[in-house]
This record gives C-alpha cells, sequence and structure tokens, in this order.
C-alpha cells in the first residue's frame, strides 16, 4: 500500500492528537503505518518513541531510541534528549547499570556541544 504525502502528514496528526489525549497505544499503529512510506520520518520517529514511552512499551523505546541515535541529522541537544529516553527505558527495565554507563556517554555529547 503506497500512501500519499497527504495521507501520512494525516495519520501522525491524527497519532498526535491520540498521544496528547492518553491514548499512545492507538497511536502507535498508525505511525509505524505512516513510517512504512518514510522509514527515516524525523517528526514520526519522535512521536513513536513518546508513544512508545507514554504506553510503558520500554524495550520498544529503547530500541528505536538506539536507531534514532545513529542518525546523523540529530543535534547534539536532540541526541541527549534521546539518549536521556533510552536511559529511562533501561532504569525501566531495572538495567540500571547500563543506564549509567549510557549517561555518562550523554554527559561527554552535551558537554562537547557546548565546548564547541
Amino acid at each position: 500500500m503506497k500512501l500519499t504525502e497527504q495521507q501520512q502528514q494525516y495519520l501522525v496528526a491524527q497519532a498526535q492528537f491520540l498521544i496528547e489525549f492518553q491514548h499512545p497505544g492507538k497511536a502507535i499503529p498508525l505511525l509505524r503505518l505512516a513510517l512504512l512510506a518514510q522509514p527515516d520520518w524525523p517528526l514520526a520517529n519522535k512521536l513513536l518513541l513518546r508513544a512508545y514511552w507514554a504506553g510503558k512499551r520500554f524495550k520498544s523505546c529503547f530500541h528505536l531510541a538506539e536507531k534514532l541515535m545513529q542518525q546523523p541529522e540529530l543535534t547534539p541537544r536532540e541526541k541527549y534528549q534521546v539518549g536521556l529516553i533510552q536511559c529511562r527505558a533501561l532504569v525501566a527495565t531495572n538495567h540500571i547499570a547500563a543506564a549509567k554507563s549510557r549517561h555518562q556517554k550523554l554527559k561527554k555529547i552535551l558537554e562537547d556541544s557546548h565546548a564547541s
């Protein structure tokens, strides 16, 4: 199934509405559908990350954050924010030591961005 750009934007807008009104589980399929046509769409990916977090799907949240951290177009601040969500997902799944080491890496990213 091929979606037009207008249909993709509608799905993302509908998903954003659902997330804001406490229905993240219903937003996830809409965002996945929109991302089939454009897998690297930053807005849809960020909303999917929010939906996973709000829906307490911490493992999915962690893996999506890992994927987003690899995207070169993210600014250091955005990488820091995505990384924090990733750390919170690790803590929520009782991976405290991994969260601490990742948080140290995030601090370094933030310090490097302030230095330049």
